[in-house]
C-alpha cells in the first residue's frame, strides 16, 4: 500500500513538471530581434548572443550604416595604430554605459539636495534641486 502511494505521487508530481522548452535554432541573418520581434535583427549586431546583454535592439541601424562614429570622434591610430579599427557596436555600447553611468550619479545628486544635503556654507543653505544650477552660476561657481 505505501509503494503504491509512493508510486502515484511521484507520478502526480512529474505530470506537474514541463518539459524544458527549446529555442529554435536561428541563423543571424533570418533572426528577429528579442527586443523588438517584429523587426528583423540587424546584421551589423554580429551573432545571436554574442555579447552579454544582447537582445538585438538597434531599430535605427545604427549598427549597418557604413559610417563609423567611433574613427570620427577618436582617430583609429590612436585607437589600435594605423591599420586597427574599432566596430561601432563596441563604441556605442561603451558610449551607452558611460552616459547612463552619468545620469545614475546626476539623478543622485538630485534626491541629495532634495534630502537637505548641501555643500558646506552660507550661501548653500535653502537650495533646492530645482533651482541649484542657477543657484551656482550667479555665485561664480
Amino acid at each position: 500500500m505505501v509503494r503504491g502511494l509512493i508510486l502515484a505521487l511521484a507520478t502526480g508530481a512529474s505530470a506537474l513538471v514541463a518539459p524544458p522548452a527549446r529555442a529554435p535554432a536561428t541563423t543571424a541573418l533570418s533572426a528577429k530581434s528579442a527586443a523588438m520581434p517584429f523587426l528583423e535583427r540587424p546584421s551589423g549586431l554580429g551573432d545571436v548572443d554574442g555579447m552579454p546583454g544582447d537582445r538585438g535592439f538597434d531599430p535605427l541601424r545604427f549598427t549597418d550604416s557604413d559610417w563609423n562614429m567611433a574613427e570620427v570622434i577618436i582617430p583609429k591610430e590612436r585607437w589600435m595604430g594605423e591599420y586597427g579599427t574599432v566596430p561601432m557596436v563596441y563604441w556605442m555600447r561603451e558610449a551607452e554605459l558611460k552616459h547612463g553611468r552619468i545620469c545614475m550619479l546626476a539623478t543622485v545628486g538630485y534626491l541629495t539636495v532634495d534630502a537637505g544635503i548641501h555643500f558646506p556654507g552660507a550661501r548653500y543653505e535653502g537650495v533646492d534641486a530645482l533651482h541649484a544650477h542657477n543657484a551656482m552660476l550667479t555665485t561664480g561657481n
